[in-house]
């Protein structure tokens, strides 16, 4: 019966407790102590980074695009939760993961220039199917 009771008067206040507890983030990615602050910094750097792209690529274009579009989102929200939630990408180490690994593959497309064709080349015709 003791044990009962104590159950009840303790339950309200350990879901409460428990509703403020976020999950874990990934194990082995770490966010740092402002993940805001180094997303803007990831996406600054991108946008930087993307302009040695010829303008017209499509590359360069879908870069800008995508990391506009997720700089706003981390610029007008000030909640982690929030800002997961509207990139729907992931949580937010993942977030900041991702967008470290398009910075380390944007000087890999400049060397290679995937948006150049080959001497003697012909580009490759997709048939789409209905």
């Amino acid at each position: 019966m003791l044990r009962t009771l104590a159950r009840r008067a303790f339950t309200p206040s350990i879901r409460s407790f428990a509703s403020q507890i976020r999950e874990p983030g990934p194990v082995g990615l770490y966010a740092g102590d402002d993940p805001r602050a180094t997303l803007r910094e990831l996406y600054k750097r991108t946008l930087d980074a993307v302009k040695s792209i010829p303008e017209t690529a499509t590359y360069r274009v879908n870069v800008e695009k995508i990391t506009n579009y997720r700089m706003g989102i981390v610029k007008e929200n000030e909640d982690i939760a929030k800002i997961e939630n509207a990139l729907s990408v992931g949580q937010i180490q993942e977030v900041i993961e991702q967008a470290e690994d398009e910075l380390e593959l944007i000087p890999h497309m400049v060397e290679w220039k995937p948006w150049e064709m080959k001497e003697g080349e012909k580009p490759v015709v997709i048939n789409v199917v209905d």
